[in-house]
Formats: C-alpha cells, structure tokens, sequence
C-alpha cells in the first residue's frame, strides 16, 4: 500500500486493511519521502542534521495515520516501511513481492475527467501485480 500521510486517506487504508484481512496476508505501508530542494547544497553535516529531524517527522506522520486501523484490525500484520525517495520509483521497487498495491487517488474536477498522479501512472505501466487505485479527497 503506498498512501500520502499527509492527506486524509481513509478510503485508502480501509481497502487496504480490509483486503489484507480477507486474503489473511501481511500488510506492508510503504511511505517514500524526500528532504526538501536544495538541501544537496547543503553542508555534510547539516544535511545530516535535517534528514534526521524529517525521517523521525515522517515516521511519526506515518505511525499517527496507521494507528487506528492496527487496532481495527489487529489479525492483519502490518509492516511499515519509510523510504528515501521518488514516491514512484518506491512503489514500484516495493511491489516486487506484493500480491496487490493498493493506491490512493486524489478527487480532482478536471474538464477532461478523472486524472492519475505520477505515482498512480507509473504503478499500472510497470507494478506486475493488480493495482488498486482507490479515490479519496
């Protein structure tokens, strides 16, 4: 399951612990996350320094917005993983070993219909597994 902690993604995590239960299998929440721009131009140390605080940030994010559906569903063992980087590229590079990715998809009113994200795009061109794309607002 890949989902934005940053946004309220219940939709999203209720299909995905809700299709973990029915199928018995582990859950694994992987959150990608990337230091902000420019910080490559940064001092060694300081880059160290910011990365630190924002992994234990986004951990924390991370943790907050999976807690009530761990107690929810306390058969479905769940496995959260918080990467560095492209949040397409780690999708794609978690689904290796998954039976399904389940995605969430941003409710957006376009003149041309519904829209996927980068994330979404890359997942159905090059995931070798179903994939889910469940919208949320």
């Amino acid at each position: 399951m890949g989902v934005d902690v940053r946004q309220p993604a219940d939709d999203v995590l209720a299909f995905a612990f809700e299709a973990a239960a029915r199928r018995s299998v582990p859950l694994r929440a992987v959150h990608a996350w990337a230091p902000p721009i420019g910080s490559e131009y940064m001092a060694y140390d300081a880059i160290r320094g910011v990365e630190k605080d924002l992994s234990a940030a986004e951990s924390t994010q991370s943790a907050d917005a999976l807690a009530p559906w761990r107690s929810r569903y306390p058969q479905v063992d769940v496995k959260s993983d918080l990467v560095r980087g492209n949040a397409a590229d780690v999708v794609v590079e978690a689904s290796a070993a998954a039976s399904l990715v389940v995605l969430g998809r941003h409710g957006r009113r376009l003149p041309l219909g519904p829209h996927l994200g980068p994330v979404a795009h890359a997942a159905i061109h090059h995931v070798r597994c179903p994939v889910a794309i469940v919208p949320h607002r």
